[in-house]
């Protein structure tokens, strides 16, 4: 007649840390997920970018015939828009009829919410 007799519970600290460590594990793995859809998001707005400053240099070329002479110039009639606090453009023109170079430089997070 042992049916009514309760056993100690001595495996209650085990399974405890068990869950605990599952759920250590779920959390770890969401906030690396989160990070890595963070970065690719970022690496695609930076390709988006980069096609767009394209299209406005090569639109400002077939249009009137020479290449923007600044960033700022495809911004005002090209109609450029980029988060400023989050890529930084070196753009450098030569001449009129030199293709200029255009560097896309992602800045850290830490850096663009200052």
């Amino acid at each position: 007649m042992k049916r009514f007799i309760y056993k100690k519970q001595s495996h209650t600290l085990t399974k405890l840390l068990i869950c605990a460590g599952l759920m250590l594990a779920i959390v770890v793995f969401f906030v690396q997920a989160v990070s890595s859809l963070s970065e690719d998001t970022a690496d695609r707005q930076r390709d988006t970018l980069e096609k767009a400053v394209n299209r406005c240099i090569t639109s400002c070329y077939i249009t009137e015939g020479s290449y923007p002479e600044s960033l700022e110039y495809m911004t005002q009639n090209y109609g450029l828009v980029y988060n400023h606090e989050l890529f930084y453009i070196d753009y450098k023109a030569y001449g009129a009829n030199v293709m200029p170079d255009v560097t896309i430089i992602t800045k850290n997070r830490e850096e663009a919410e200052k």
